[in-house]
Protein backbone atom coordinates (compact mmCIF):
# COMPACT_ATOMS: atom_id res chain seq x y z
CA UNK A 1 0.00 0.00 0.00
CA UNK A 2 2.74 2.28 0.59
CA UNK A 3 4.12 2.13 -3.01
CA UNK A 4 0.79 3.14 -4.86
CA UNK A 5 2.39 6.47 -5.77
CA UNK A 6 4.73 4.99 -7.87
CA UNK A 7 2.55 4.14 -10.79
CA UNK A 8 1.49 7.70 -11.20
CA UNK A 9 5.07 9.15 -10.78
CA UNK A 10 6.31 6.70 -13.51
CA UNK A 11 3.31 7.83 -15.86
CA UNK A 12 4.09 11.14 -15.22
CA UNK A 13 7.89 11.30 -16.02
CA UNK A 14 6.49 9.31 -19.39
CA UNK A 15 4.60 11.84 -19.77
CA UNK A 16 6.59 14.77 -19.44
CA UNK A 17 9.62 12.72 -21.38
CA UNK A 18 7.08 12.42 -24.46
CA UNK A 19 6.44 15.83 -24.15
CA UNK A 20 9.63 17.04 -24.28
CA UNK A 21 10.69 14.92 -27.21
CA UNK A 22 7.86 16.45 -29.18
CA UNK A 23 8.88 19.49 -28.30
CA UNK A 24 12.16 19.21 -29.16
CA UNK A 25 11.61 17.74 -32.34
CA UNK A 26 9.20 20.18 -33.43
CA UNK A 27 12.02 22.97 -32.36
CA UNK A 28 14.83 21.35 -34.39
CA UNK A 29 12.37 20.72 -37.39
CA UNK A 30 11.46 25.05 -36.72
CA UNK A 31 15.59 25.14 -36.39
CA UNK A 32 16.07 23.97 -39.64
CA UNK A 33 13.66 25.24 -41.86
CA UNK A 34 14.58 29.05 -40.59
CA UNK A 35 18.03 27.80 -41.89
CA UNK A 36 16.61 26.99 -45.27
CA UNK A 37 14.70 30.25 -45.37
CA UNK A 38 18.11 31.95 -44.37
CA UNK A 39 20.15 30.31 -46.86
CA UNK A 40 17.36 31.29 -49.54
CA UNK A 41 17.36 34.47 -49.18
CA UNK A 42 21.24 34.44 -48.98
CA UNK A 43 21.23 32.89 -52.57
CA UNK A 44 18.28 35.30 -53.80
CA UNK A 45 20.42 38.34 -52.18
CA UNK A 46 23.27 36.92 -54.08
CA UNK A 47 21.52 36.23 -57.41
CA UNK A 48 20.09 39.77 -57.45
CA UNK A 49 23.90 40.99 -56.98
CA UNK A 50 24.69 38.75 -59.64
CA UNK A 51 24.08 41.20 -62.64
CA UNK A 52 25.23 44.11 -60.80
CA UNK A 53 28.54 42.41 -60.21
CA UNK A 54 28.79 41.36 -64.01
CA UNK A 55 27.59 44.55 -65.20
CA UNK A 56 30.94 46.19 -63.09
CA UNK A 57 32.77 43.42 -64.64
CA UNK A 58 32.15 44.27 -67.89
CA UNK A 59 32.93 48.51 -67.43
CA UNK A 60 36.10 47.47 -65.59
CA UNK A 61 37.34 45.29 -68.31
CA UNK A 62 35.89 47.84 -70.91
CA UNK A 63 38.12 50.77 -69.43
CA UNK A 64 41.16 48.44 -68.35
CA UNK A 65 41.19 47.25 -71.99
CA UNK A 66 42.37 50.86 -73.34
CA UNK A 67 45.52 50.53 -70.54
CA UNK A 68 46.23 47.21 -69.70
CA UNK A 69 49.19 45.43 -70.35
CA UNK A 70 49.71 41.55 -70.74
CA UNK A 71 49.22 40.07 -66.87
CA UNK A 72 48.24 36.86 -67.85
CA UNK A 73 50.27 34.95 -65.91
CA UNK A 74 50.50 37.33 -62.34
CA UNK A 75 46.60 37.41 -62.61
CA UNK A 76 46.86 33.21 -63.03
CA UNK A 77 49.16 33.06 -60.23
CA UNK A 78 47.27 35.11 -58.29
CA UNK A 79 44.15 32.65 -58.82
CA UNK A 80 42.36 34.84 -61.58
CA UNK A 81 42.03 32.52 -64.74
CA UNK A 82 39.20 33.80 -66.56
CA UNK A 83 41.27 35.72 -69.49
CA UNK A 84 39.83 38.84 -69.09
CA UNK A 85 41.36 39.16 -65.61
CA UNK A 86 44.18 41.59 -66.16
CA UNK A 87 41.84 44.02 -68.25
CA UNK A 88 39.29 43.94 -65.32
CA UNK A 89 42.02 44.22 -62.68
CA UNK A 90 43.60 47.66 -64.59
CA UNK A 91 40.08 48.97 -64.87
CA UNK A 92 39.61 48.56 -61.12
CA UNK A 93 42.67 50.14 -60.46
CA UNK A 94 41.46 53.68 -63.01
CA UNK A 95 38.20 53.54 -61.90
CA UNK A 96 39.51 52.91 -58.24
CA UNK A 97 42.15 55.92 -58.90
CA UNK A 98 39.07 58.35 -59.96
CA UNK A 99 36.94 57.19 -56.72
CA UNK A 100 40.22 58.23 -54.37
CA UNK A 101 40.56 61.03 -56.11
CA UNK A 102 36.80 62.53 -55.73
CA UNK A 103 37.02 61.52 -52.31
CA UNK A 104 40.27 63.66 -51.57
CA UNK A 105 38.79 66.65 -53.37
CA UNK A 106 35.59 66.16 -51.09
CA UNK A 107 37.81 65.70 -47.88
CA UNK A 108 40.43 68.51 -49.30
CA UNK A 109 37.03 70.98 -49.30
CA UNK A 110 36.34 70.43 -46.12
CA UNK A 111 39.51 70.61 -44.21
CA UNK A 112 42.29 71.75 -46.42
CA UNK A 113 42.17 76.04 -46.49
CA UNK A 114 44.80 76.30 -49.30
CA UNK A 115 44.76 75.32 -52.48
CA UNK A 116 48.20 73.41 -52.82
CA UNK A 117 46.76 71.06 -49.23
CA UNK A 118 43.90 70.04 -51.79
CA UNK A 119 45.82 69.07 -54.33
CA UNK A 120 48.46 67.34 -52.40
CA UNK A 121 45.53 65.83 -50.78
CA UNK A 122 43.47 64.36 -53.81
CA UNK A 123 46.54 63.37 -55.18
CA UNK A 124 47.19 61.47 -51.96
CA UNK A 125 43.71 59.88 -52.15
CA UNK A 126 43.92 59.25 -56.04
CA UNK A 127 47.20 57.44 -55.39
CA UNK A 128 46.31 55.80 -52.51
CA UNK A 129 42.84 54.02 -54.21
CA UNK A 130 45.34 53.35 -57.04
CA UNK A 131 47.92 51.14 -55.14
CA UNK A 132 45.38 49.68 -52.96
CA UNK A 133 43.99 46.45 -55.59
CA UNK A 134 48.13 45.90 -56.76
CA UNK A 135 48.93 45.29 -52.78
CA UNK A 136 45.62 43.38 -52.31
CA UNK A 137 47.14 41.30 -55.63
CA UNK A 138 50.49 40.90 -54.58
CA UNK A 139 49.24 39.54 -50.72
CA UNK A 140 46.90 36.95 -52.29
CA UNK A 141 49.57 35.85 -55.03
CA UNK A 142 52.22 35.48 -52.28
CA UNK A 143 49.62 33.60 -49.62
CA UNK A 144 48.90 31.33 -52.94
CA UNK A 145 51.92 30.41 -53.81
CA UNK A 146 53.08 29.89 -49.87
CA UNK A 147 50.12 27.82 -49.24
CA UNK A 148 51.30 25.54 -52.78
CA UNK A 149 55.35 25.36 -51.69
CA UNK A 150 53.91 24.42 -48.01
CA UNK A 151 51.56 21.06 -49.55
CA UNK A 152 53.61 19.98 -52.54
CA UNK A 153 56.28 18.19 -50.58
CA UNK A 154 52.95 15.83 -49.31
CA UNK A 155 51.43 15.77 -52.33
CA UNK A 156 55.44 14.59 -53.97
CA UNK A 157 54.97 11.82 -50.44
CA UNK A 158 51.70 10.85 -51.91
CA UNK A 159 52.55 10.18 -55.64
CA UNK A 160 55.82 8.14 -54.60
CA UNK A 161 53.75 5.72 -52.39
CA UNK A 162 50.84 5.40 -55.21
CA UNK A 163 53.54 5.14 -57.68
CA UNK A 164 55.85 2.67 -55.88
CA UNK A 165 52.44 0.65 -54.90
CA UNK A 166 52.07 -0.16 -58.79
CA UNK A 167 50.07 2.69 -59.89
CA UNK A 168 50.94 4.97 -62.60
CA UNK A 169 51.59 8.87 -62.77
CA UNK A 170 48.41 9.57 -64.26
CA UNK A 171 46.31 7.50 -62.15
CA UNK A 172 47.93 8.64 -58.80
CA UNK A 173 47.71 12.07 -60.15
CA UNK A 174 43.62 11.33 -60.45
CA UNK A 175 43.56 9.61 -57.22
CA UNK A 176 45.38 12.40 -55.27
CA UNK A 177 43.38 15.30 -56.68
CA UNK A 178 40.41 15.00 -54.25
CA UNK A 179 42.15 13.54 -51.68
CA UNK A 180 44.18 16.49 -51.12
CA UNK A 181 41.04 19.06 -51.13
CA UNK A 182 40.61 18.66 -47.40
CA UNK A 183 43.93 19.91 -47.08
CA UNK A 184 44.21 22.98 -49.97
CA UNK A 185 42.01 23.33 -52.26
CA UNK A 186 44.21 25.45 -54.14
CA UNK A 187 46.64 22.67 -54.78
CA UNK A 188 43.56 20.38 -55.22
CA UNK A 189 41.70 22.59 -58.09
CA UNK A 190 45.65 23.06 -59.88
CA UNK A 191 45.87 19.26 -60.07
CA UNK A 192 42.15 19.13 -61.42
CA UNK A 193 43.34 21.53 -63.96
CA UNK A 194 46.03 18.75 -64.82
CA UNK A 195 44.05 16.14 -65.24
CA UNK A 196 41.52 18.29 -67.29
CA UNK A 197 44.74 18.82 -69.64
CA UNK A 198 45.31 15.52 -70.26
CA UNK A 199 41.70 14.28 -70.91
CA UNK A 200 41.87 16.61 -73.17
CA UNK A 201 44.79 15.48 -75.35
CA UNK A 202 47.30 16.91 -73.27
CA UNK A 203 50.43 15.54 -71.91
CA UNK A 204 51.13 15.36 -68.49
CA UNK A 205 54.46 16.89 -68.80
CA UNK A 206 53.10 20.07 -71.13
CA UNK A 207 49.69 20.20 -68.32
CA UNK A 208 52.38 20.35 -65.36
CA UNK A 209 54.40 22.96 -67.39
CA UNK A 210 51.37 25.08 -67.50
CA UNK A 211 50.89 24.32 -63.65
CA UNK A 212 54.03 26.24 -63.69
CA UNK A 213 52.88 28.80 -65.51
CA UNK A 214 49.39 29.48 -63.28
CA UNK A 215 51.41 29.02 -60.54
CA UNK A 216 54.71 30.46 -60.32
CA UNK A 217 55.91 27.59 -57.83
CA UNK A 218 60.12 26.92 -58.25
CA UNK A 219 59.22 23.88 -57.31
CA UNK A 220 56.96 22.64 -59.15
CA UNK A 221 59.52 23.54 -62.83
CA UNK A 222 62.01 21.31 -61.21
CA UNK A 223 59.42 18.27 -60.61
CA UNK A 224 58.72 18.71 -64.15
CA UNK A 225 62.50 18.68 -65.19
CA UNK A 226 62.68 15.67 -62.76
CA UNK A 227 59.89 13.83 -64.82
CA UNK A 228 61.12 14.59 -68.22
CA UNK A 229 64.63 12.97 -67.51
CA UNK A 230 62.96 10.05 -65.70
CA UNK A 231 61.22 9.27 -68.96
CA UNK A 232 63.73 10.15 -71.06
CA UNK A 233 66.29 7.55 -69.66
CA UNK A 234 63.95 5.00 -68.18
CA UNK A 235 64.21 5.58 -64.08
CA UNK A 236 62.20 4.69 -61.58
CA UNK A 237 59.75 7.14 -60.83
CA UNK A 238 58.70 6.44 -57.82
CA UNK A 239 62.57 6.45 -56.26
CA UNK A 240 63.04 9.65 -58.36
CA UNK A 241 60.16 11.31 -56.50
CA UNK A 242 61.23 10.05 -53.02
CA UNK A 243 64.75 11.69 -53.53
CA UNK A 244 62.76 14.88 -54.60
CA UNK A 245 60.76 14.71 -51.61
CA UNK A 246 63.42 14.55 -49.10
CA UNK A 247 65.40 17.70 -50.88
CA UNK A 248 61.81 19.69 -51.20
CA UNK A 249 61.60 18.78 -46.76
CA UNK A 250 65.17 19.58 -46.49
CA UNK A 251 65.10 22.66 -48.64
CA UNK A 252 61.96 23.74 -46.54
CA UNK A 253 64.02 23.16 -42.95
CA UNK A 254 66.50 25.60 -44.23
CA UNK A 255 64.16 28.19 -44.94
CA UNK A 256 62.38 27.77 -41.76
CA UNK A 257 66.65 28.13 -40.18
CA UNK A 258 67.02 31.41 -41.87
CA UNK A 259 63.72 33.30 -41.22
CA UNK A 260 64.67 32.45 -37.66
CA UNK A 261 67.80 33.80 -37.72
CA UNK A 262 66.41 37.12 -39.41
CA UNK A 263 64.26 37.37 -36.35
CA UNK A 264 66.86 38.45 -34.31
CA UNK A 265 67.79 41.24 -36.41
CA UNK A 266 64.43 42.58 -37.17
CA UNK A 267 63.58 42.43 -33.66
CA UNK A 268 66.40 44.91 -33.42
CA UNK A 269 64.76 47.96 -34.22
CA UNK A 270 61.24 47.85 -31.91
CA UNK A 271 63.79 46.92 -29.15
CA UNK A 272 65.86 50.29 -29.79
CA UNK A 273 63.03 52.39 -30.77
CA UNK A 274 60.69 51.31 -28.11
CA UNK A 275 62.17 49.65 -25.03
CA UNK A 276 65.54 51.10 -25.24
CA UNK A 277 64.42 55.10 -24.81
CA UNK A 278 62.04 53.85 -21.87
CA UNK A 279 64.93 51.51 -19.78
CA UNK A 280 67.16 54.80 -20.59
CA UNK A 281 63.91 57.12 -18.65
CA UNK A 282 63.68 54.75 -15.95
CA UNK A 283 67.35 54.71 -15.41
CA UNK A 284 68.46 57.80 -15.53
CA UNK A 285 65.01 59.55 -14.85
CA UNK A 286 65.06 59.34 -10.84
CA UNK A 287 68.57 61.08 -10.77
CA UNK A 288 67.74 63.47 -12.79
CA UNK A 289 64.90 64.84 -11.48
CA UNK A 290 67.52 64.71 -8.29
CA UNK A 291 69.63 66.72 -9.66
CA UNK A 292 66.88 69.32 -10.79
CA UNK A 293 65.54 69.45 -7.50
CA UNK A 294 68.60 69.83 -5.93
CA UNK A 295 69.78 72.92 -8.11
CA UNK A 296 66.43 74.67 -7.96
CA UNK A 297 66.73 74.23 -4.49
CA UNK A 298 69.69 75.68 -4.39
CA UNK A 299 69.18 78.48 -6.94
Amino acid sequence: MGYEWIIPLVVGVAVLNLGAALLARRTARRALLQKRLKLGAIRGQAASAAPVARKFGRLAAKVGGKVSPALGDKMAQAGFLHPASGRIYMGIRVLSMAVGAALGMLVAALVAPSPAARMFIMVGGAGLFFLAPGIYLSRRRSQRIAELRHVLPDVIDLLEISTAAGMGLSMAWNALTEQIRAVSPTMANEMALVNLETHLGSSQIDALRHMVRRTGVDELSSLVALLVQTEQFGTGIAEALRTFAVSMREIRSFNAQERAEKVAVKMLFPMVGFLYPATVMIMVGPGFMTLMHALSAGA
